[in-house]
């Protein structure tokens, strides 16, 4: 007996005819019950009765994160549902635009599941798993459900920490698995003697969050001594992709959590290089339907094509998306660049509700001159919030370590020689990322 799709999208290892269903449901629940796509697909005269199938995916309109920021946060929410009586989320992403992510508990639980389930694919999964985090600067308050049964134990630690406290952590925690974003990595593993790395010895380092590069995978592999890994993440909708065991920068779909095409300029789906579109399979609360993650990629091959490491077609190459740049001082060290963000990215934060974030904010950008200082530029919407500028003036003058810092309110972002935006770009010549290859996402 089949189980309904309310049921079945919360299950692991989908076969093809549960995302059929799956997403049959998920896309006339939204056409029907969601007021942001009620409006898009009235207005495109669509009629999701003929829905079927992924392949009718094409005949629906795009959406965006501009669109859903400008959209009233309840019109993107199921209708009955309640801001205040949901799990949330939220991430800037890597591109400056803040965003606020709706989810029932069960989705919520279903989301963190599937992207601990990705790392099976790697390494056993030994109970409880001792992970350890490094870079993310993100409040987490109380314990997650898997915290709470025991079955995960985390050690967080801040990209913004001295070296040596966060070497200090992690010679005592010995993780089994540890991952973070590999720029912080990076500048964690260059820090460690080989002596101290030896004490180190995880069974794997994953890395998540941004892009990662050839000279940063072999720094990663020599001091810690594991395999070293990457997951195309998002955090609105999680694991999208893993990264083949055997091949570097080639990604595996992840069919349990959505849906994933690559279209051309048009929204068509496109063979070559195009924009990566995602639509969740799980989340009907505030469903992401043929969302532009403003990443680049190509899917190769077909559902009869087979990986050698026996994974089933197609998967995506040559991903990529924005890259940004180090942060330097006079003296030669750097942060990270999803540091300083983090730290801004936290100020947006509203008081009494960590996971929810103030409006005000449209977009933001953080630029370092030539003579070290640091501008950050925001796009601010509404009037003018005393509390929230203080929080951001505050924030800032605290992560930036010394560094002057100023905070300007503009839509006049700067952008590189080649015309790109990126969430911190510097003009201190050392601070961009070297040149590499295999790049990978995660939000």
């Amino acid at each position: 007996m089949r189980l309904p799709a309310r049921i079945t999208r919360f299950k692991l290892q989908k076969s093809a005819e549960d995302v059929d269903l799956v997403l049959r449901q998920v896309v006339r629940d939204a056409a029907h019950r969601v007021p942001f796509y009620r409006d898009l697909y009235g207005k495109a005269a669509i009629d999701v009765s003929r829905f079927g199938a992924p392949k009718d995916l094409s005949a629906l309109p795009l959406s965006s994160r501009e669109a859903f920021q400008e959209s009233p946060e309840r019109g993107l929410l199921r209708d009955g549902r309640d801001p205040h009586h949901l799990a949330r989320t939220s991430t800037s992403g890597s591109t400056g635009k803040p965003l606020t992510i709706y989810l029932s508990r069960s989705e919520l639980y279903f989301r963190r599941y599937s992207i601990l389930a990705g790392l099976r694919h790697y390494v056993p999964l030994r109970f409880p798993l001792h992970v350890a985090d490094v870079g993310s600067m993100v409040p987490h308050g109380g314990k997650s459900v898997e915290q709470s049964l025991g079955i995960v134990r985390i050690l967080r630690i801040p990209g913004n920490a001295p070296l040596p406290e966060q070497r200090a952590a992690l010679l005592h925690y010995r993780p089994a698995v540890l991952e973070g974003y590999p720029t912080c990595l990076g500048i964690l593993a260059e820090s460690f003697s080989e002596t101290e790395a030896r004490l180190v010895r995880p069974s794997l380092v994953a890395t998540r969050g941004e892009w990662l590069r050839d000279d940063a995978r072999e720094v990663l592999r020599r001091t810690f001594r594991a395999p070293v890994v990457s997951l195309y993440n998002c955090e609105e909708v999680g694991n999208l992709a893993w990264e083949c065991p055997d091949h570097n920068g080639r990604f595996h779909l992840n069919h349990d959590t959505c849906v994933l095409e690559v279209v051309d300029a048009h929204g068509d789906p496109t063979t070559g290089e195009g924009d990566v579109v995602v639509t969740s399979l799980y989340n009907r609360t505030m469903p992401f339907l043929r969302y532009d993650l403003d990443d680049r990629a190509q899917l190769v091959g077909d559902a009869d094509t087979t990986c050698p490491c026996g994974a089933a077609g197609p998967w995506l190459t040559d991903l990529s998306g924005s890259e940004d740049d180090f942060v330097s001082f006079p003296d030669g060290h750097r942060i990270a660049p999803l540091v300083l963000p983090n730290a801004l990215f936290n100020a947006f934060r509203v008081p009494d509700d960590p996971h929810r974030l103030s409006p005000s904010v449209r977009r933001y950008q953080i630029v370092q001159d030539a003579d070290y200082s640091l501008r950050v530029i925001l796009d601010w919407r509404g009037p003018y919030d005393e509390v929230l500028w203080k929080q951001i003036t505050s924030e800032m003058d605290r992560a930036c370590q010394g560094l002057r810092c100023t905070v300007e309110r503009s839509a006049a972002f700067e952008l590189t020689p080649a015309g790109k935006f990126k969430e911190v770009l510097s003009q201190v010549r050392s601070a961009a990322a070297p040149t590499g290859s295999a790049p990978t996402s995660a939000a």
